[in-house]
């Protein structure tokens, strides 16, 4: 099981949801609101569900190994740290990571944030921790159809990535790929959606 940043609590007065209250990346009224959402008015029954609130359970002992990630700048900190302690009390084995110098939602930053990077690595380690071991198979090259949009996505790329991004095409098309530039219109769409809010690539 992999948690990022979890959500699993339900009391909004813990210190990170009080010291963290105006985190650009998530403020603690932004989270209360999904909160109520999630579960309804604050106070319900729901508020101490498990089930929608994993840090009211009582027993967690059926759960998977579990790792854990949560950033030091973020409301849901102790969210994260209280079920990693739940779980460990449980006997369940878990692996808590923490990133003091990030904050929610810090994966969107992984390609200016050396501490972004690390985090994201950390999780994939994790994801893939229990996978089985395979091998990958080559694939022939010859006759392989790639496709390279010519819209938005090559738009203002430093010209040492550009040159080897060219150069590799090249070896691509001199082992019989076939390369095609396209235009893809809708990608024109993506800045004007992303002003809403939405993930980066």
């Amino acid at each position: 099981l992999v948690l990022i940043n979890p959500a699993v609590g339900g009391d909004t007065e813990t210190a990170s949801y009080l010291e963290r209250a105006n985190s650009p990346a998530l403020s603690r009224d932004e989270m209360i609101d999904c909160l109520v959402a999630l579960l309804g008015p604050k106070g319900s029954a729901n508020w101490s569900d498990p089930a929608g609130v994993p840090n009211s359970a009582k027993d967690v002992s059926g759960l998977p190994p579990t790792f854990i990630t949560v950033a030091a700048h973020d409301p849901l900190h102790d969210d994260g740290v209280i079920f990693a302690e739940k779980l460990k009390a449980a006997g369940v084995p878990v692996r808590l990571r923490g990133e003091p110098a990030l904050a929610h939602r810090y994966w969107r930053s992984r390609h200016a944030s050396a501490a972004a990077v690390a985090g994201v690595k950390a999780i994939v380690d994790a994801v893939l921790a229990g996978e089985p071991e395979f091998e990958l198979t080559p694939r022939q090259i010859k006759g392989m159809r790639l496709a390279v949009p010519t819209t938005l996505a090559m738009d203002d790329l430093d010209p040492v990535v550009a040159a080897a991004f060219e150069r590799a095409l090249k070896k691509l098309a001199d082992k019989g790929a076939i390369i095609e530039r396209i235009e893809v219109p809708e990608f024109n769409d993506i800045a004007p959606m992303s002003t809403k809010g939405g993930f980066t690539a």
